[in-house]
């Protein structure tokens, strides 16, 4: 909405090397990125002028964002992060925001981080890659749009898509006011 490009880019499976590219602010590999027309940063981008840091970083810390959407409405990414072990993410995007791989997975720890994230963006909705996770498993997420058209049922309005690949199935889930989702259908 704001005239920008915003590009995922994978961590090229660096989580268990001794220094992480998806921690690396110097590096492209694990951030969402945004840049302007002529293929520069935008000046609002967080990381435009800190030393150390590529401009183009708009968030970070992720492993495979694969597919993200802009909800039309609002301009919030909505990040499908795929998983390594154990879980699936979908992360409400902001800008600086550090969503803690590979020190975490999900919610939970994943490898140990020196330094460890100092204050990582837990992710909007889990759901874990074994039968025994809950509310169901699947094991490499997809991510969808907010749909925001009117040509469906009113019910399908404002809702987050998503589904995974493996599996094989799509569900949608409410977005409340604080940017978690709820109501997974």
């Amino acid at each position: 909405p704001d005239k920008t490009l915003f590009a995922s880019m994978g961590d090229n499976d660096t989580d268990a090397d001794t220094f992480p590219l998806s921690r690396d602010l110097s590096d492209l590999r694990g951030k969402l990125l945004r840049i302007a027309r002529d293929g520069t940063p935008p000046i609002s981008n967080p990381f435009v002028g800190q030393a150390g840091a590529r401009g183009e970083i708009w968030a970070w810390g992720l492993r495979n964002p694969f597919r993200f959407s802009l909800d039309s409405s609002t301009g919030t990414p909505w990040i499908a992060d795929v998983g390594e072990a154990r879980w699936e993410e979908i992360d409400r995007g902001v800008s600086g925001a550090d969503y803690g791989y590979p020190c975490f997975e999900g919610n939970a720890p994943f490898r140990s981080c020196n330094p460890a994230p100092a204050n990582p963006t837990s992710p909007a909705f889990v759901y874990g890659h074994t039968v025994d996770t809950v509310p169901f498993s699947g094991s490499t997420i997809i991510g969808g749009p907010v749909y925001r058209h009117g040509d469906f049922p009113p019910s399908f309005e404002g809702r987050l898509f998503f589904g995974d690949y493996v599996e094989g199935w799509i569900r949608s889930a409410a977005i409340s006011p604080g940017g978690a989702l709820s109501d997974v259908q």
